[in-house]
């Protein structure tokens, strides 16, 4: 499956752990936005990942999921951020 995860974290602390997990898995898009091809287990384990980072009251995880990156479009206008040479 292909999945777009975006987030808005308030503490710093908390923010740069989320990206350390993220970055194991997916591929950093722009600030807060991460995608990448993953199978269930991937997703998983991101999932309970996040889990044990956030907290629910004062932080915003939102996952995207999609069956295939054939499903998605991408249309970039401006500066393109993170590191593109994955994408296809």
């Amino acid at each position: 499956m292909y999945a777009v995860l975006v987030y808005d974290v308030a503490d710093q602390a908390r923010m740069n752990r989320l990206r350390t997990l993220l970055r194991v898995h997916m591929n950093w898009i722009q600030n807060s936005v991460f995608e990448g091809e993953l199978s269930e287990g991937e997703l998983g384990s991101i999932v309970m990942g996040i889990e044990g980072i956030i907290d629910h009251k004062a932080d915003s995880v939102i996952i995207y999921i999609m069956r295939s990156k054939d499903a998605v479009e991408r249309k970039i206008l401006g500066m393109t951020k993170g590191n593109m040479d994955f994408i296809i």
